[in-house]
């Protein structure tokens, strides 16, 4: 990962814009890439989280100084949130279509979110760079998705299609949506949920 940020640098129009697309971009498929163990494994980035210095010699330099925490970070978060799926807001997909000429990525439509508000907080809202499960069954503990005969697969949320939501003056999350994944699905329609 840190070789690759720092190749970012060379070329490009000076404008950064580019390099940070390519960094999110970079930075999504990697978590996408991870299979559970790798997000209950406390240790995967124990050694290259370092100190963070004062000040910087480039902007790699700066840059490269975050990646690591931030993927630790990233990873404990997700590991929080597997511990309670259960809690976690779902819906039934009700449609799941591959973009033409985007390669691994998906048009979503699900149903209603269900079980959107937890803990007093405002309720769930489906938002560009959400990580969602995907799978077959609505899980209610990790093992649920370790079992030999069930899929899953992680996806960032590119972006919310939420016309619906805004003609009825209605406040709630979006139905329609569009993903990434970082492998090819091919799932049954009848039995696919979002975690």
């Amino acid at each position: 990962m840190r070789r690759r940020i720092q190749e970012s640098g060379n070329g490009g129009s000076g404008s950064g814009t580019g390099r940070r697309s390519w960094l999110k971009d970079d930075f999504t498929d990697l978590v996408l890439s991870w299979s559970l163990k790798e997000i209950f494994d406390e240790n995967l980035y124990k050694y290259q989280v370092g100190e963070i210095p004062q000040s910087f010699e480039s902007v790699d330099q700066y840059l490269g100084s975050y990646v690591f925490p931030l993927l630790e970070e990233t990873r404990a978060e997700l590991a929080s949130a597997l511990e309670t799926v259960y809690k976690a807001p779902f819906a039934e997909v009700t449609s799941f279509n591959e973009l033409k000429g985007d390669k691994l990525q998906y048009h979503v439509k699900v149903d209603h979110w269900r079980n959107r508000k937890s803990d007093g907080k405002e309720p769930y809202r489906t938002l560009p760079g959400d990580v969602v499960l995907l799978s077959d069954l609505k899980p209610e503990t990790v093992c649920d998705l370790q079992r030999v005969d069930r899929t899953f697969t992680f996806a960032s949320v590119t972006n919310t299609v939420d016309d619906e939501t805004r003609e009825s003056g209605d406040n709630c999350t979006p139905s329609n949506f569009k993903v990434k994944t970082e492998k090819p699905l091919k799932l049954e329609m009848d039995s696919m949920s979002f975690s």
